[in-house]
């Protein structure tokens, strides 16, 4: 029974991934499509706790729920909008100060024709990014979005060399017993 839910899991990820790939371009996922389909998931899930805990005391106190489900489903969306883009933009400015060469990559991939490929790297600072426009900063989330997997890949492989430390230092001490000895 795991098996089965575990590849259609695998299945429904693989029809997610190729959808995105189609409304990126044709290798992969675009920044863009990732965002907006995420976003679209946070402000829709907000929208709908919001709604239903505005209908639900709107009732107890109008004895109908309606107007409150649509004035909070209303403003549960814009705040889960707005909330999620400041996150994103948050985290995005720290893989920038982190990565700069990673994301000036991405930069380029997802907007080549605003030469992102040629800032020099003092450039690519978070202090730049923040003080500009809107479209900066979105186009910052964006490359952000479609850097995740490499950005996933350099965090697992930091952790792996945590870890391997650690287990080094601790067989060292003789704290680690091996399994062998049971």
């Amino acid at each position: 029974m795991v098996d089965y839910e575990v590849s259609a899991a695998n299945s429904v990820s693989s029809h997610v991934s190729q959808l995105l790939r189609t409304i990126g371009n044709w290798s992969r996922p675009s920044g863009h499509g990732l965002y907006m389909f995420r976003s679209m998931f946070v402000a829709s899930s907000t929208a709908a706790l919001v709604g239903l805990s505005m209908a639900a005391a709107a009732g107890i106190l109008t004895g109908s729920g309606s107007l409150g489900f649509l004035v909070g489903s209303c403003l549960g969306f814009v705040g889960g909008s707005l909330h999620y883009y400041r996150m994103c933009l948050a985290q995005a400015l720290a893989s920038l100060d982190e990565h700069p060469r990673l994301m000036q990559l991405h930069l380029a991939y997802n907007f080549p024709w605003f030469g992102y490929q040629h800032m020099r790297v003092g450039q690519l600072r978070s202090d730049y990014f923040r003080a500009g426009s809107y479209a900066r900063q979105g186009n910052l989330i964006a490359a952000w979005q479609s850097a995740s997997a490499s950005l996933d890949e350099i965090h697992d492989r930091k952790t792996d060399l945590i870890l391997e430390a650690i287990i080094k230092r601790e067989a060292a001490r003789g704290v680690v017993d091996d399994k062998d000895k049971e």
